[in-house]
């Protein structure tokens, strides 16, 4: 698979886990759950921004939760360098990437109640993220061993 057709399938994934269920809380006012999709969980993720009610366990949890939704930022930009007419993907995009995956994984860490309220949208937002650090990888290499004259015989 080319590079710009895993760039274009990480964001076809991506978008997909805007719109699936990522968490699934039990309604303390019933026996129901509320589903909050994908766009609804990065909302929820910057409430420490602006105050909307939502109470986090510790400042560090909140930090969290807002870096993790403004990774977002960077995957629409790693889309964006790699799909520009620019074919040479900065070194660190891909590292920042990847970063972005290392911070999006703290979702499973808190314990084993919160994990079980992640849901399909979850894994899909965080498989874009691989996804997009991989293929930022590839083109990288691509560009790299484009750009290094080859041996002629």
């Amino acid at each position: 698979m080319r590079a710009k057709t895993a760039i274009l399938f990480a964001s076809a994934v991506y978008i997909a886990a805007w719109f699936l269920p990522s968490i699934s809380l039990p309604d303390p006012l019933s026996a129901s759950r509320i589903v909050v999709r994908g766009w609804g969980a990065t909302r929820s993720a910057l409430s420490p921004v602006w105050s909307t009610g939502l109470e986090w366990e510790s400042p560090l949890w909140a930090a969290l939760a807002v870096v993790s939704a403004l990774t977002n930022v960077l995957f629409v930009t790693g889309v964006a360098v790699a799909l520009s007419r620019h074919r040479r993907v900065p070194r660190w995009l891909s590292w920042a990437v990847g970063g972005a995956v290392l911070v999006n994984t703290h979702w499973l860490i808190p314990d084993p109640r919160f994990r079980s309220w992640l849901r399909v949208g979850y894994y899909t937002w965080l498989t874009s993220f691989v996804l997009l650090a991989l293929a930022l990888h590839r083109m990288q290499r691509e560009s790299h061993s484009a750009a290094v004259p080859q041996p002629t015989a």
